[in-house]
C-alpha cells in the first residue's frame, strides 16, 4: 500500500520542503504570483512565509479574510475591513486604509478577492458585491452589485472576464452587469476558476464544469471535498478529499488520479510549479510535475 501511494504521489508531484504549520487553526492558504511567498491566515493574524523554504518572514496581527499579491510579488495586500499593503523586498508597510462599506463576517475566509487586474471584489453592506481599487491609502469603489433573488453575496470566488462567480449564501451564482443569476448544480461552493477555457466550480459535494459564454452546465460529479486548487497552466484541478487528493483535467474530467490525503487547504502557484498543502499541523511544498 505504501509503494502504491508513493507511485501515485510521484505521478503528479515531488515532495519539497516541510515545516510546522504557523498556527493551530488556519483559515486560508494563499500562494503568491511567482511562488516567492505563501500566506497563512488565522484568527487575528496573517503569516507570510518563504515560498521555497517555508521559513517565516513576517507575522501581522490583524483580522483578515484574504491576501493578494501583485503580478511580480513586489507587494502583498492583506484584505480585511482594514487593508494593509506591504512592500515584500524588506516587508515594510506601504499603505493602509478602509474598504468602504465592507461587511465581513467574523471568522469567514474568502470574503474578498484580489483580481489579476489589481482590483478587489468584496462582500459589502446590503448583501452587495463591491469592486474597489486600492492606492495611496484610499479605496475607490468602482462598482456595486446588489443581490437580486438571493439572501446575500457571501464570497467572491473567481473573475471570468466580465463575470464574477460568487458564493451566494451557500449557492453558486454569477454576477454580470449588476445582475445575479444562479448556477445549476453548485450548492455549497468552495472554490472556482477558469481552467482550460471552462469554468470549474468545486463544491463540498462534488465538482461542476460550465460553459463561460452560455453558463450551461457541461459536466458534474459527486464527491466529498474539503479544499481545491487549480493548475491553470496545465488545465488541471486538485481536489482534497478525506482520503486523497484527486487530480483531474478540465478537458477530460473523467481521467485523472490521486495522491496523499488528509489536507485541509491547498494552494497552487503556476509560475514556480508549486503546490502547497496544509494538514492539521504541517505545511508542505510540493513540486508539480508537467
Amino acid at each position: 500500500m505504501h509503494m502504491l501511494l508513493l507511485f501515485c504521489l510521484q505521478a503528479f508531484v515531488e515532495e519539497g520542503a516541510r515545516a510546522p504549520a504557523p498556527c493551530k487553526a488556519p483559515r486560508f492558504l494563499t500562494a503568491s504570483t511567482t511562488g516567492a511567498f505563501v500566506a497563512v491566515g488565522e484568527e487575528g493574524a496573517v503569516h507570510f512565509l518563504d515560498g521555497t523554504t517555508l521559513k517565516p518572514l513576517l507575522k501581522v496581527s490583524v483580522e483578515a479574510t484574504a491576501v493578494g499579491f501583485d503580478e511580480t510579488d513586489a507587494t502583498a495586500t492583506i484584505l480585511g475591513e482594514t487593508w494593509i499593503r506591504y512592500e515584500t523586498r524588506a516587508w515594510t508597510e506601504k499603505d493602509r486604509g478602509q474598504l468602504p462599506d465592507a461587511a465581513f463576517r467574523k471568522g469567514v475566509a474568502g470574503q474578498a478577492l484580489a483580481a489579476s487586474d489589481g482590483d478587489v471584489w468584496y462582500r459589502s453592506k446590503g448583501s452587495e458585491l463591491s469592486r474597489a481599487r486600492l492606492d495611496d491609502g484610499q479605496a475607490w469603489v468602482l462598482t456595486k452589485n446588489r443581490s437580486a433573488g438571493f439572501e446575500e453575496v457571501a464570497r467572491p470566488l473567481a473573475v471570468a472576464g466580465p463575470v464574477v462567480v460568487v458564493d451566494a449564501g451557500g449557492m453558486g451564482a454569477i454576477v454580470i452587469r449588476g445582475n445575479e443569476y444562479g448556477l445549476a448544480g453548485s450548492p455549497l461552493p468552495l472554490a472556482a476558476a477558469v481552467v482550460g477555457g471552462r469554468v470549474v466550480v468545486v463544491r463540498k459535494g462534488g465538482e461542476s464544469l460550465y460553459d463561460p459564454v452560455t453558463w450551461k452546465i457541461l459536466w458534474t460529479r459527486e464527491a466529498e471535498n474539503a479544499a481545491a486548487a487549480f493548475d491553470v497552466r496545465r488545465g488541471r484541478v486538485f481536489c482534497a478529499g478525506p482520503d486523497a487528493v484527486r487530480v483531474w483535467s478540465a478537458a477530460t474530467p473523467e481521467a485523472g488520479g490521486t495522491f496523499g490525503g488528509g489536507y485541509r487547504a491547498l494552494a497552487i502557484d503556476g509560475a514556480s510549479r508549486s503546490l502547497y498543502a496544509l494538514d492539521g499541523g504541517t505545511l508542505t511544498a510540493l513540486r508539480l510535475k508537467d
